[in-house]
């Protein structure tokens, strides 16, 4: 009987860590996982309190109970958890840093400007979602707040700092990130915390910096997002927005993204508007549908190959065999086999 109350819940856990070079996620460690019974690939995230501090284990604690709750399509899935005296364990969907993600395009010759207006698409409209639907603020964005499904997919993570925008009723405050690591004062927005502005002034802020070091690479000082480096000029003008002083004058969220949605803007492009109508493609009419199937003919060479393997094949098979599309979809089906089946 005393072997039971004495079992380890870690041992009973429904994943296994695999001990694959694991990556260091501010305050977590992610590791690759999978289930046990079914060998599906998770992340998981693991915080160990005897490593860390106080304050850590308190930002631990609240992301953990936020991940369970906080639902949205282009916020990192939580699948399972499981918190002991010693560690917290968070599974989510299969992932890798936005870091990592870009290292590895760049050996392939770098990210290509469609994969990257989409992976912005997704992060601004998760923060919208925050600022303007829960009224959240996620104190926390950059890129190492980003993370990559196996589709091409961006998802904002990072969660620890995620507060109410009027501050907790608890009056319970958590800890800022330059509170954690000092070098984070970079990324701070000029104006004073007690500033008349907007309270997510300083949450586009730093999505103007998340957009700086995606092409950019990492911030060396604050003063470095005045050179724009390699940021696209459709960009441009929405990019210096964001990073402009007065705070006042910076966009919404939401602003943001219709700005960059107009003819000629970084997210007004075929892939964007492709993958907008996957999104909904069960509401579309069978005309619309068809005239989808007859474009995405001819932009699937251009997509990414994994956005076209994890996404469009999948969603291609499924209207194939359970919509009414016609032959027409059959073109960009063997297009996008025979692209796969070349690489």
């Amino acid at each position: 009987m005393w072997s039971f109350f004495a079992r380890d819940p870690v041992k009973d856990f429904a994943y296994e860590i695999l001990p694959e070079s694991p990556e260091k996620s501010g305050i977590w460690t992610l590791h690759r996982g999978k289930r046990k019974t079914s060998g599906d690939p998770v992340s998981v995230f693991v915080y160990e309190v005897a490593q860390g501090t106080e304050q850590q284990t308190q930002l631990a604690k609240a992301a953990f109970k936020r991940m369970k709750t906080l639902r949205h399509p282009n916020i990192l899935a939580y699948v399972d958890g499981l918190e002991t005296d010693k560690s917290l364990y968070v599974v989510t969907e299969q992932v890798t840093p936005l870091s990592v993600h870009l290292k590895v395009q760049a050996e392939k010759g770098g990210a290509g400007e469609l994969e990257i207006s989409w992976g912005l698409h997704q992060i601004v409209k998760a923060l919208s979602f925050l600022v303007n639907d829960c009224h959240l603020l996620h104190n926390n964005l950059g890129i190492w707040a980003v993370f990559v499904d196996r589709a091409g997919e961006w998802k904002l993570g990072a969660l620890d700092h995620l507060a109410p925008e009027q501050g907790d009723p608890s009056g319970v405050s958590l800890p800022t990130p330059k509170a954690v690591y000092p070098d984070m004062e970079k990324y701070d927005p000029p104006e004073m915390s007690n500033s008349s502005a907007e309270k997510w002034a300083g949450e586009v802020w730093r999505l103007g910096c998340l957009i700086w070091e995606v092409f950019n690479g990492p911030l060396p000082r604050t003063s470095s997002l005045r050179s724009l480096g390699k940021i696209p000029k459709s960009l441009v003008p929405h990019y210096c927005e964001l990073v402009g002083a007065n705070p006042r004058a910076r966009p919404n969220p939401a602003r943001f993204l219709q700005n960059c949605r107009a003819p000629g803007g970084f997210l007004c492009n075929s892939f964007v508007e492709s993958n907008l109508f996957l999104e909904e493609i069960q509401i579309k009419d069978p005309a619309e549908k068809q005239q989808f199937f007859q474009d995405l003919n001819d932009h699937l060479d251009s997509f990414p190959e994994d956005f076209c393997k994890h996404k469009v094949l999948p969603q291609l098979l499924t209207a194939f065999e359970f919509g009414n599309a016609g032959a027409i979809i059959l073109t960009p089906l063997f297009k996008a086999t025979l692209n796969l089946s070349s690489t």
